[in-house]
């Protein structure tokens, strides 16, 4: 069972634009965010879903300084970002995870790998039906 994480992150926020590249010691929040997913051993992958808008270049310079796969799409639909990445990692579990989740990085022990749990039982439960 493929199960993907797939992180919605933008800079274009109008409250704290570029949240998801400040800091926290040495790493921006999305670098910090991508390596806790990591340690999940129930995600297979992680793609992170940004938009094709010029304002969100300076996340792609720094997903790809990083190795962190993206997928850039439509400003306006978030949902087609999080269908494409679907469907081009044949995802049969999607995890959905804000790039701007500082909360998921306090509690991350707690929430990554209970949430895939709940996630696969739902989908047995679906295909046992």
């Amino acid at each position: 069972m493929s199960t993907v994480a797939i992180v919605q992150a933008r800079c274009g926020s109008t409250r704290f634009p570029k949240k998801v590249l400040q800091k926290i010691g040495k790493l921006p929040l999305i670098v910090y965010l991508y390596k806790r997913l990591r340690r999940s051993k129930l995600i297979d992958k992680i793609v992170i879903a940004t938009t094709n808008n010029e304002g969100d270049n300076a996340l792609v310079e720094v997903l790809t300084e990083h190795d962190i796969p993206f997928f850039r799409g439509d400003e306006n639909d978030v949902l087609s970002r999080y269908y494409y990445v679907a469907k081009a990692e044949s995802a049969q579990i999607v995890v959905r995870v804000t790039g701007d989740n500082s909360s998921f990085i306090v509690n991350q022990e707690i929430w990554r790998d209970n949430w895939v749990k709940v996630m696969e039982k739902r989908q047995q439960r679906m295909h046992a039906q």
